[in-house]
Formats: structure tokens, sequence, C-alpha cells
């Protein structure tokens, strides 16, 4: 593998645990306020 290689691949790597980090950690959504079932709220 030449260096150009392992570059990529690491940056692939760290791109997609960064991504999972992020999908993890990041604070759940509120629930909406008003939900809207068969057009009744």
């Amino acid at each position: 593998m030449t260096w150009r290689v392992a570059l990529l691949v690491t940056s692939a790597l760290l791109g997609g645990v960064l991504v999972l980090v992020a999908i993890v950690t990041r604070p759940p959504t509120p629930p909406a306020h008003e939900i809207y079932f068969n057009g009744v709220v």
C-alpha cells in the first residue's frame, strides 16, 4: 500500500467513526407539540 492509499483508508475510517459518534451523542429530538393522526390532533 502506498502512503496515499493508507491516508485515504484512514481518513475514510475516521470519517465513518466521526459520523457514528455524532449520531450516538446527539441530543434526542423533543416530541412535536401537536401530533396529527388521520387529521385529528
